[in-house]
């Protein structure tokens, strides 16, 4: 009897450990499985994103995650479709990949679910068109008669779930996971999905701000720059105007903000013509320019480059760079005319000088000849000087290297010794000057020899544009914080669209004038009128005269003023 119980309890014990056991491993098998399947679930997710990273560029959207999903949803899911609906601005495109053999009725099932789900979002969406097709191991209705009646290929989906894609608060599609088994999808798996597009939506999202941002820092860049900038992209062997910044448009004469291809490289005159030359570049992988280009009466230098992708050799793209040289090679002529007549200019002075000194040489000379050839050579000489000066004072400009050294002086004072020079030279043409002068300006800081040199061109001018037996008339006077000077004559006037290039260096090439000279005068004098902060313009009418104006501004150092102060009181 006790033999009995021992192997009665023993057989029980053995039971229950067995029943433990059991159930232990049954345990561990669940918790092994549903850690696999949390592993397959985690590899497919990081396989997912890791196939999206490798897509992202400028091209990658809501597109590029449905069709990734739909390519890789077999390996995770049990599935006989996916599909996924994008909405295009003027149709809706519908892709449907099938991981099973499934008829036209399934596919069309397919198709009324996606539609339902996205007309639920958006009920405007009702009246795009649907562009669809269809990809995988689908059958048509002619083939069902050759498989198994007993397998019901062409049944509609027993189970599904839809996946809306949003990017940046757009929604932009919807993703479509279908079965023909019923209750294939658990709620954790469609959370894994869901959490697999946000995180590659919320990705694409702040890459496309960052993206939008470059582009936005970029595209400000190119269209403040001076040079045209033209940007071409290559896609499938033709290109495409990406970006043309205002200086080309405003080159090529393009009103609108944003042409066409055809509009701008219609603009151009290159021969053969500008396509042919950007398609060579391709081709070469070389840059390369074309000069003197005439481009609606313009010059230009144009530079073609090719633009390569970053990560390898390949072309993307071409730039195109026009450079305007049409002031330069503008300024080219004028300085060949200006060296060509300042050669004149010294040559005749030096000339003079040449055969004056000759005759000074000569025994025969006679004595009040020999009077008139040291006049001669004196003459000579100081318009050699000026003309000198003239040029290392442009030189200076030029080089940027100071005119002024600011003393305190007087403006009248100036005023009155430059008008006293110029009156001896006068006065076989019977021309007068006359000063009205403001004594109520103060004595203040400026340079005296260099403002002197201002009046004294000034009144040059003035007399040489001035018929005899005319008034020559200078003003000064005192306004709030600055002296205003006026030059006012009675001559011939200068027509309105020449005023501007008076001031320019080497204008005297281009414009005719009674009398000899650099044409550097006012150039030089607006130089130094601007070293003290100053301003000079001139008015003019043809058959009545010219009035030029200039301005000081009035600064004083303390012990001036204190001085000023002194002898007020």
């Amino acid at each position: 009897m006790l033999l009995q119980s021992f192997f009665m309890f023993g057989f029980l014990i053995f039971l229950l450990t067995t029943v433990y056991l059991y159930f232990e491993l049954k345990n561990t098998k669940q918790k092994h499985k549903k850690e696999q399947k949390e592993n397959s679930r985690r590899l497919f997710e990081l396989t997912i994103l890791s196939e999206l990273s490798e897509k992202i560029g400028y091209s990658l959207s809501s597109k590029d995650i449905a069709a990734t999903i739909a390519s890789t949803a077999e390996k995770i899911f049990q599935v006989s479709s996916v599909s996924y609906a994008i909405i295009e601005p003027d149709h809706l495109d519908l892709t449907t990949i099938t991981h099973e053999n499934i008829g036209p009725h399934y596919i069309h099932g397919v198709k009324e679910i996606m539609l339902q789900g996205l007309y639920n979002i958006d009920s405007n969406l009702k009246k795009l068109p649907v562009i669809e097709k269809a990809t995988g191991s689908h059958i048509d209705l002619k083939a069902e008669l050759l498989v198994d009646t007993s397998i019901q290929i062409d049944a509609m989906p027993a189970s599904y779930f839809n996946i809306p894609l949003v990017l940046n608060n757009r929604f932009t599609g919807i993703i479509t996971i279908t079965s023909k088994i019923p209750h294939a999808y658990q709620e954790e798996d469609m959370s894994m999905l869901y959490k697999i597009v946000n995180k590659a939506q919320l990705a694409i999202g702040r890459l496309e701000d960052v993206i939008e941002t470059e582009k936005g820092k970029v595209e400000s860049l190119v269209k403040s720059l001076s040079t045209g900038e033209i940007f071409f992209t290559l896609e499938n062997g033709s290109l495409h105007l990406f970006t043309i910044n205002r200086a080309a448009l405003r080159f090529l004469r393009i009103k609108e903000d944003n042409p066409d291809l055809l509009k701008v490289l219609s603009s151009f005159s290159l021969k053969p013509n500008i396509i042919s030359e950007m398609k060579e570049v391709i081709l070469l992988k070389k840059s390369t320019i074309y000069r003197n280009v005439i481009v609606a009466d313009l010059k230009f230098n144009i530079y073609v480059t090719p633009v390569f992708s970053y990560e390898s050799e390949r072309i993307i793209g071409v730039a195109l760079t026009m450079q305007d040289i049409t002031r330069e090679h503008e300024t080219q002529k004028i300085r060949e005319g200006f060296t060509n007549m300042m050669i004149h200019e010294l040559r005749a002075p030096l000339t003079a000088i040449k055969g004056a000194a000759e005759l000074l040489l000569s025994p025969d000379t006679k004595e009040e000849d020999r009077t008139k050839m040291r006049l001669i050579i004196k003459n000579a000489s100081e318009r050699l000087l000026i003309d000198i000066d003239d040029m290392l004072d442009s030189a200076k400009i030029d080089a940027g290297k100071p005119l002024v050294t600011m003393i305190p002086s007087n403006i009248n004072d100036v005023i009155r010794k430059s008008s006293e020079e110029l009156s001896y030279a006068i006065e076989d043409r019977s021309i007068l000057i006359e000063n009205h002068l403001d004594e109520n300006i103060p004595t203040f800081d400026f340079d005296p020899i260099r403002i002197g040199q201002v009046m004294a061109n000034l009144l040059s001018n003035s007399i040489k544009y001035s018929e005899p037996h005319t008034l020559i008339e200078v003003f000064s006077r005192l306004k709030s914080g600055y002296v205003e000077v006026e030059v006012k004559d009675r001559g011939a006037g200068i027509e309105r669209d020449k005023i501007d290039s008076l001031f320019k260096p080497f204008s005297q090439v281009t414009f005719a004038r009674r009398e000899k000279g650099t044409g550097l005068g006012l150039y030089i004098s607006r130089s130094i009128l601007s070293e003290h902060d100053g301003k000079i313009w001139l008015h003019s009418e043809i058959g009545k005269g010219t009035s030029v104006f200039f301005t000081i501004p009035i600064h004083q150092k303390k012990e001036n003023v204190a001085v000023n102060h002194t002898i007020a009181n």
